[in-house]
């Protein structure tokens, strides 16, 4: 009976050894678009990785860049990432945040991210709406919508699966950040319908939820953080909260009020956010380069005219609609956007060498890569003020997971706001607020949460807008618990 249970052992060991040989194998991606030798690297990757595009609507196509799993890509969930903007790039975040290359200074070199998210996961990064990064589309027409955005999303995805038509067994999630924060509930409830799609629930950073939110918060914000002072902020109380009462958050409308006297205050705190030099990505960080000579709108070496990525965050806001009605004047090809206080020029010379685009596989007629698009963003029509109705169905659905997670101390799409949103969607608290740990050689505390049914809202302490660049370590540990159904605190 020993040697019969041994001989059994041997038997399933070796069943065992040639089912995971041929999974592994079944497992390869498509040839043509794998990346053999990826420029900047002293040493290439153990793990597998590739680069094409996708198919979306018409004659669009997105470019992806999928990262394989460094533990199990066979069992590892199936992770999409979107950026936002509208119209910046996912690769940003491949190369400068999550994914397991940085750039470094020199625009040249990368180094290994020893918290990449694909140390758990398979990570696809896709580049939309097309006009964003190295996506195109024939007709070079990139004026797109919410709707059309999500539509296009969803085909890009269904182009996917099959090309790689082993990962629809896998865990799958959409994550991404900042515009995303519409880009994803909007894509979720496609999926939802999918049934083919092991679909599991969304993770959004720092993600826009309400338009009218997260303006209004951010007014609390800057007068709680000293951005604002006393005289303003009387002002804005006595001309904009009805009774002048600012205890009742909700009750104050900084976000579309008609009150003259309540437009000119709020002309002045958008001053103070947008056009001063304050790092609204990251309030504590310092604006790289310098406070800029002009901000918004200005020329550019008289080559182009350049303008801040800004999503409406004030309906009343004198300055925002002042830019935005200036762009509609200018040609698309004379424009450049820009990320105000955020350095790029290292990942744009980097993805810009000829020997990278030639190993991410993108045609020579592709026009220089860009963090973002001024087409997209100029072109863009804003449909929706809030995802509450996409949240709804998600939850409504009981078997999603959701992650919202915010870095404090961004302005662009500020905690309060999601925190704000998140109470509006009338669930039951099943865990308190709390101290959240990472380990850095000792405990740490990382930010807090509070939990619902399979609804998390998180907050990553001393993190901006980018959070897993701002704080590594943390959200490596947030979004492998989230991935593995693990509690964020015990």
């Amino acid at each position: 009976m020993i040697f019969s249970c041994g001989r059994e052992d041997r038997t399933g060991k070796m069943w065992h050894l040639s089912a995971l040989l041929l999974m592994t194998l079944a497992h390869s991606g498509t040839p043509s678009d794998e990346i053999t030798y990826l420029p900047g690297l002293v040493k290439q990757p153990s793990f597998k990785h590739y680069s094409g595009y996708l198919q979306a609507s018409g004659t669009k196509k997105l470019h992806y860049w999928l990262v394989e799993s460094q533990s199990s890509p066979v069992h590892d969930p199936l992770v999409l990432w979107l950026s936002g903007g509208p119209g910046c790039s996912s690769l940003y975040a491949l190369l400068m945040q999550n994914g397991p290359f940085q750039v470094q200074d020199d625009g040249f070199s990368l180094n290994y991210n020893y918290y990449s998210w694909n140390k758990e996961a398979n990570v696809l990064y896709l580049e939309s709406p097309a006009g964003v990064g190295f996506s195109y589309s024939d007709e070079q027409n990139y004026t797109t919508n919410d709707d059309e955005v999500a539509e296009d999303n969803y085909l890009a995805l269904q182009d996917f699966f099959k090309m790689y038509p082993y990962y629809k067994t896998h865990n799958f999630f959409i994550t991404g950040s900042s515009y995303a924060g519409f880009y994803i509930p909007m894509l979720a409830v496609k999926v939802m319908q999918e049934s083919a799609i092991n679909f599991q629930g969304i993770a959004v950073g720092n993600g826009l939820s309400s338009i009218q939110l997260n303006g209004n918060s951010l007014v609390y914000f800057a007068y709680y953080h000293g951005l604002i002072g006393d005289d303003l902020w009387t002002a804005l109380t006595q001309s904009c909260c009805p009774n002048n009462n600012s205890i009742n958050a909700h009750s104050c409308n900084f976000y579309n009020n008609t009150n003259p006297d309540c437009v000119t205050a709020m002309q002045e705190v958008s001053h103070v956010i947008k056009d001063i030099g304050l790092n609204r990505y990251n309030l504590y960080a310092n604006c790289s380069g310098g406070i800029p000579p002009h901000s918004g709108l200005g020329f550019d070496g008289q080559k182009y005219v350049t303008y801040d990525i800004d999503p409406p965050v004030f309906h009343n806001d004198y300055f925002g609609q002042k830019r935005r009605t200036l762009l509609r004047d200018i040609p698309s090809h004379k424009l450049k956007a820009k990320i105000p206080c955020v350095n790029t020029s290292a990942i744009t010379a980097y993805l810009n060498n000829p020997y990278v685009r030639q190993s991410l596989h993108i045609p020579d007629n592709i026009t220089s890569w860009e963090e973002c698009s001024s087409a997209v963003l100029q072109n863009f029509t804003f449909q929706y003020d809030t995802m509450k109705s996409q949240y709804d169905q998600i939850i409504m659905a009981f078997k999603y997971r959701v992650l919202l997670y915010n870095g404090d101390t961004d302005m662009a799409c500020n905690f309060l706001g999601n925190q704000w949103f998140v109470e509006s969607l009338g669930m039951q608290e099943q865990i308190q607020r709390r101290a959240w740990l990472f380990n850095d050689g000792k405990d740490q505390i990382a930010g807090f949460v509070k939990e619902y049914q399979n609804f998390a809202f998180l907050t990553v302490k001393g993190a901006g807008h980018m959070v897993p660049m701002d704080k590594p370590n943390p959200a490596f540990t947030m979004i492998n618990n989230f991935f593995k159904k693990r509690p964020f605190a015990t």
